[in-house]
C-alpha cells in the first residue's frame, strides 16, 4: 500500500491508525516531498497535516523551499484540524520572508481576526 493511500483509508480519528502511517513511512526518503505534494488533496490534508506535524515533533525538518510551499498552501487548508495541525507546526518553522505576508493572512483567518 501506498502512503498516499494510507492515508485515504485513515479514519480521521484514530490516532492509532495514522500513527501507524507515520511509522511505516517516515523512514522514506520521498517523506515530506509526498506530504508537501499532498496538502491540496481535500480529502487527504487532514491526515497530511498531522504527519507533518509528526515530523516536527520527531525532530524533522523541511528545507526552506518546502516550507514555502507548505506555506503557500496554506489558504487550501479547508478542515479546522488540518489549519489546528499546521498552527502547531509553526514553532519548528523558520518562516522565509517573502512567505511572511501569506502567513500573516492565514493566521488572520484561522484567528478569525
Amino acid at each position: 500500500m501506498t502512503m498516499k493511500a494510507a492515508i485515504q483509508e485513515w479514519d480521521n480519528k484514530n490516532a492509532e491508525d495514522i500513527e501507524a502511517v507515520y511509522m511505516q513511512f517516515s523512514g522514506d526518503n520521498d517523506f515530506t516531498e509526498n506530504l508537501i505534494e499532498f496538502l491540496p488533496d481535500k480529502g487527504l490534508q487532514r491526515g497530511t497535516t498531522w504527519l507533518i506535524k509528526r515530523h516536527f515533533e520527531q525532530k524533522g525538518t523541511l528545507s526552506e523551499e518546502k516550507v514555502s510551499t507548505l506555506i503557500s498552501s496554506l489558504n487550501m487548508m479547508q478542515h479546522w484540524e488540518a489549519q489546528l495541525h499546521i498552527l502547531q507546526c509553526l514553532p519548528y518553522l523558520v518562516i522565509p520572508e517573502k512567505d511572511s505576508k501569506r502567513l500573516h493572512d492565514f493566521l488572520l483567518v484561522a484567528i478569525k481576526f
